[in-house]
C-alpha cells in the first residue's frame, strides 16, 4: 500500500535542491534556493524554518543552511526516485531531455518504493543486456535487498518518517 509521505512534496524539493547546492557551494543560500526554485527568498526563509524545526536542516539566522543526517538520507531518496525515473522516460521510452526532467520532478513524489524498485531492477537488466521474458521478469521483483526494500514494506521513505517524529 502507497501510504502518504510524512514530508510534504515542497519540503521533499527543498531537500533535494538543498542538496543539489551543497555539492558545489559550502552552504545553500537563500538566494541560491530562491533562484532554483523560483520562488522568493521569503518563501524560502519559511520553508527552512519548517525544515529546521522538523530536524532536516541546521540554518543560521541570515547565513546559510545545511542539511542533518536525517535530510540528506530524504534527498538522497527522492534524487534516487527522480534519477531512476528520469532513465526510464529518457533511456527506455526515448522522451525529450527536458520534458523527462520535468515530468520525473513531479512523478518522484507520487511513486511507491514497490515500483521504483521494480522499475530499478527493470533498468538494470536492460544495462546488462540479458535477455528475459514475462516469467524471468517476475522472478526478479522478488523481495530483496534493495536500496529501498524496507521503504517498500512500509510503503514510505523511512528517512521521512524518522523526521515526522522530531
Amino acid at each position: 500500500m502507497h501510504r502518504e509521505d510524512p514530508v510534504s512534496t515542497t519540503h521533499q524539493m527543498y531537500l533535494k535542491t538543498l542538496f543539489r547546492l551543497c555539492r558545489t557551494h559550502p552552504v545553500g543560500r537563500v538566494r541560491d534556493l530562491a533562484e532554483e526554485l523560483g520562488v522568493t527568498p521569503g518563501t524560502v526563509s519559511t520553508a527552512l524554518n519548517r525544515l529546521q524545526d522538523l530536524g532536516l536542516v541546521e540554518r543560521e539566522h541570515y547565513g546559510g543552511a545545511l542539511l542533518t543526517p536525517t535530510g540528506t538520507a530524504i534527498a538522497e531518496c527522492v534524487l534516487r526516485r527522480f534519477d531512476t525515473l528520469r532513465t526510464l522516460l529518457v533511456e527506455v521510452f526515448g522522451v525529450d531531455e527536458d520534458d523527462a526532467e520535468s515530468d520525473a520532478c513531479l512523478m518522484e513524489h507520487a511513486i511507491s518504493p514497490a515500483t521504483l524498485n521494480r522499475i530499478s531492477k527493470f533498468l538494470d537488466l536492460l544495462q546488462s543486456g540479458k535477455s528475459f521474458n514475462l516469467e524471468s521478469l517476475q522472478r526478479l521483483y522478488g523481495k530483496g535487498t534493495d536500496m529501498c526494500a524496507d521503504c517498500e514494506a512500509v510503503g514510505f521513505c523511512r528517512a521521512a518518517e524518522a523526521a515526522a517524529h522530531n
